[in-house]
């Protein structure tokens, strides 16, 4: 929980979705310096949110088989530090978890913007918000973005081919 995450982001535009569907809860995972200060924003505002901490690859699964959304709100830090193509996101997408995020490599990148989850503009809080209602209130939805989210992570990121595309282009770099 560093700047370049964006949780305060997430917690904020949360406060609007609770307000139409108050069953609706936000389970934080990982740890930072800025864990306290997010806490006490969601505790001042009331909010269902639980911050679990840092988790072991299978608490990190288990969390993913329960969630019905993953949200990465990143957003460029002060310092400049910015995401780059977040695993976390290709995670989730495996798992059939849809993911709404505005990292600049995941929603370039490992994202299909309305197919297999949604991007939105960095720090537009109303906008994310609308995007996790949107996945919160659509079953059908929901479920054609989980089997194309699974589909798309499995077919672009298979590990054998995308080493393959890297020896090629090494081979090519160095047969110049």
């Amino acid at each position: 929980l560093v700047p370049k995450k964006g949780c305060v982001h997430l917690i904020r535009a949360f406060a609007q979705v609770v307000t139409r569907h108050p069953e609706a809860e936000l389970v934080v995972v990982g740890d930072g310096f800025l864990r306290e200060r997010l806490e006490a924003l969601a505790r001042e505002q009331r909010l269902p949110v639980r911050f679990l901490g840092g988790l072991s690859s299978e608490g990190v699964r288990q969390q993913m088989a329960m969630a019905r959304v993953f949200c990465l709100p990143s957003i460029r830090a002060p310092n400049g530090d910015a995401e780059g193509l977040p695993i976390t996101l290709l995670e989730a997408q495996a798992c059939g978890v849809p993911v709404v995020t505005s990292a600049h490599g995941g929603a370039t990148e490992g994202l299909i913007d309305g197919e297999i989850g949604f991007a939105f503009s960095e720090g537009d809080e109303n906008q994310l918000a609308e995007r996790l209602a949107q996945l919160l209130t659509d079953d059908g939805l929901l479920a054609r973005m989980s089997l194309a989210a699974r589909e798309f992570v499995v077919k672009r990121f298979d590990l054998t081919e995308c080493t393959h595309q890297l020896e090629e282009f090494y081979d090519d770099f160095c047969a110049r």
